[in-house]
């Protein structure tokens, strides 16, 4: 697992670790969380992005989709659900990669 502390960071991490998945939150300095989703889109499509809010809104919900977002989760994320979330969309994006 790595980890960054704001969004442009966590962009150039992706770039040089290439994760199966990234998780981020919303509020972050530099680049927001919305704007990552965004920027992974077009440079790894096929890479899932969950993203974390502390905002229940459906506004936040309704974007981070629109933008790509595999899943949007209310914070404090239940870790189950998190969990479950995830093997899904690593789960989602094999078959995906490996279909004919």
């Amino acid at each position: 697992m790595e980890t960054a502390s704001d969004g442009r960071a966590a962009l150039e991490k992706v770039a040089v670790v290439r994760p199966a998945a990234v998780i981020t939150d919303v509020v972050m300095p530099v680049m927001n969380g919305l704007e990552l989703v965004r920027a992974l889109r077009i440079e790894w499509p096929e890479m899932p992005v969950i993203v974390l809010t502390a905002h229940n809104s459906l506004d936040v919900l309704v974007i981070a989709t629109r933008q790509g977002a595999y899943a949007c989760l209310t914070k404090p994320a239940d870790l189950a659900k998190l969990k479950a979330v995830l093997a899904s969309a690593l789960a989602e994006t094999r078959r995906e990669t490996t279909a004919p």
